[in-house]
């Protein structure tokens, strides 16, 4: 709705941004998010109680979300695999 007075008053605005996005694209999106939520005319950090990185959320809470989104969980016994090799995986479709 309101523009910027200058040309370089726009330039500040997206140079912060590009700052404190700081390549990640999902922090871009909560950023875009959270202006929005706010009603806010600016881009701002992230308020403490919101997670700034998605690999900053705990598997604890990564398995919550997925339980309360109806996933199911597959699971592979030490056994099963071959070698003692270390297993790690998520796997993330539609059912």
């Amino acid at each position: 709705k309101d523009s910027y007075k200058t040309t370089a008053s726009e330039q500040v605005s997206i140079n912060k941004f590009v700052e404190l996005m700081d390549g990640d694209y999902d922090l871009a999106e909560a950023l875009v998010d959270q202006a929005i939520a706010q009603h806010w005319k600016g881009i701002y950090p992230l308020k403490d109680n919101k997670p700034k990185r998605s690999a900053e959320i705990s598997n604890d809470e990564l398995a919550r979300r997925a339980f309360l989104s109806g996933a199911r969980v597959v699971a592979a016994r030490r056994a099963d695999i071959p070698d003692g090799a270390a297993l790690a995986a998520i796997l993330r479709y539609a059912f």
